[in-house]
C-alpha cells in the first residue's frame, strides 16, 4: 500500500518525515484453526530504501522510526519484517509487508502497511486406527533447504517452513515386528497456507496394509495412499 496522505511539517524544506501505520493480518488458508499468532507491531524491523539506490537504513523496531528522522525528497520503498522465512521449525512464523512512499518537501507522509504470513505451515496428526495399527512410528519432515523436523507422537504444533517442496517420511514397525518406511513429497506449496496432514490406515480399515495421507480440503493437494511392504 502506498502513502495515503501528507501533512505539513515545520522545518527542512528539502526533507520530509515518514510515519508508518502497520497492521498485522495473521489469517491463513486452512479449514482448521490456524493457531497462527500475530506478532506485536513493535517486533517488526523496518527498512527504508530510496528507489535510486542512494540510501538505505534499517531500524530494529518500528517504534524507533520517529518523526525526528528526516528523509530527502524522493521515492522510497519500505519493508517491515518479523521473523525470517529461512528459519524453519516450530513457532518460526515470518511476516512481511512492503509499501512505496514519496517524501515531499516539508511534509509528513503517512504510509499504511499490512503484514501477512510469508511462510507455510505443516501440521501432522494421526488417526486412532493409525496409532493402534503400528507399534512404533516416527514422522520426519524434510524441507527443500534440508531442515529436518520431527513430529513426535502427540505433537500438535505447526512447523513453519519456506513455501517450497517438502518430503514427509513415515518410519514404522508393524505389529508382527516388521519395520519399514515410506516417503511422500508435496511439490508445490503456497505462502500463508497451513497444510493439515492426517496419517491414517486405509481410511480406518486396518485389514490391508497401506498408509493413507490425507489433507484437509482447504488446499489443492491430493490425498496419498502408500502401500506397506514387509521388509
Amino acid at each position: 500500500m502506498a502513502t495515503s496522505c501528507t501533512d505539513a511539517v515545520d522545518n527542512g524544506a528539502d526533507t520530509g518525515v515518514v510515519r508508518v501505520k502497520l497492521a498485522v493480518d495473521a489469517s491463513a488458508v486452512t479449514r482448521a484453526e490456524s493457531g497462527v499468532v500475530a506478532p506485536e507491531v513493535a517486533d517488526f524491523d523496518i527498512e527504508v530504501a530510496s528507489t535510486d539506490g542512494e540510501y538505505t537504513n534499517r531500524w530494529e523496531s518500528l517504534t524507533e522510526l520517529t518523526t525526528d528522522q528526516r528523509f530527502e525528497v524522493g521515492e522510497y520503498l519500505l519493508t517491515a519484517t518479523c521473523g525470517d522465512v529461512a528459519q524453519e521449525g516450530f513457532d518460526k512464523t515470518a511476516f512481511a509487508a512492503e509499501a512505496s512512499c514519496r517524501v515531499m518537501p516539508n511534509q509528513t507522509s503517512l504510509v499504511n502497511m499490512t503484514a501477512v504470513l510469508v511462510n507455510s505451515g505443516v501440521k501432522v496428526s494421526r488417526s486412532e486406527a493409525f496409532g493402534k495399527y503400528f507399534s512404533e512410528v516416527s514422522v520426519q519432515l524434510t524441507t527443500a533447504a534440508g531442515t529436518a523436523i520431527d513430529f513426535v507422537e502427540g505433537e500438535s504444533r505447526i512447523a513453519f517452513v519456506a513455501p517450497e517442496s517438502f518430503e514427509l517420511k513415515v518410519a514404522y514397525t508393524k505389529p508382527n515386528g516388521t519395520a519399514g518406511s515410506r516417503t511422500f513429497r508435496v511439490s508445490e506449496m503456497e505462502p500463508r497456507t497451513i497444510y493439515n496432514v492426517l496419517l491414517d490406515v486405509n481410511g480406518g480399515e486396518v485389514g490391508q496394509a497401506s498408509i493413507v495421507v490425507k489433507f484437509d480440503d482447504s488446499v489443492e493437494v491430493e490425498n496419498v495412499e502408500i502401500e506397506i511392504e514387509e521388509q
